[in-house]
């Protein structure tokens, strides 16, 4: 993976090694957001639970931030291995 940047102030815009890269809309870009804007610290689920649904999450969070996370794993560097 190239040099990532991650423009948050204004509109998000991500940059992998040179070219842009689409993270999403709506949830998985709240998620991204959220990542970003907490860089080299540690981000609790439940953090992002509340970020994403406030007083209203559903019963089982979990799975969903799940699918987030690997979406953005897969974006950021699709030539990761998935082990």
């Amino acid at each position: 993976m190239g040099a990532l940047w991650i423009h948050a102030l204004g509109p998000l815009a991500v940059v992998v090694g040179g070219a842009p890269v689409a993270v999403g809309a709506g949830q998985q870009r709240i998620v991204s957001e959220c990542l970003a804007l907490r860089a080299n610290s540690i981000v609790t689920s439940d953090f992002l639970v509340e970020a994403l649904w406030a007083d209203h999450p559903p019963a089982k969070p979990g799975p969903q931030l799940q699918v987030y996370i690997a979406n953005l794993r897969r974006m950021l560097d699709p030539d990761r291995s998935r082990a």
